[in-house]
């Protein structure tokens, strides 16, 4: 009944975490390979889809990209499976981060200064 439990229990924190966080993923799938027969299910996959109401094939390739990977920050599930599909070009990983990029402001107020400047100047 523990392992039951246990399974019962991962799949409540992968409905809960897999929008914001899926690095999880790996260790379930890989515990699964182990604790599927004691469950009664005839293979791993089997497990993930009934016990964790995951789909095996869509998953299978994100988790080889996450043990590639190792990402450091959370990822949710829809970005590890598209980046898994079409790699990780550095403007993905800058999409996925979200956050700003306070180089860009001083350059544009950089050139808004120099454009003063030349307008102050007398030749604008």
């Amino acid at each position: 009944m523990m392992w039951h439990d246990l399974m019962l229990a991962r799949r409540q924190f992968l409905e809960i975490n897999l929008s914001s966080d899926c690095r999880r993923l790996v260790q379930f799938v890989n515990d699964a390979a182990g604790m599927h027969q004691a469950l009664g299910f005839s293979c791993a996959e089997d497990m993930i889809r009934e016990g964790y109401g995951l789909r095996p094939e869509e998953i299978k390739l994100t988790v080889e990209w996450l043990k590639l990977k190792q990402p450091q920050e959370p990822i949710s599930l829809d970005a590890a499976i598209q980046l898994a599909k079409h790699g990780w070009p550095s403007t993905a990983r800058k999409k996925l981060t979200k956050r700003p990029r306070r180089a860009s402001r001083v350059n544009s107020g950089k050139a808004a200064v120099g454009a003063m400047t030349y307008s102050l100047s007398g030749q604008g």
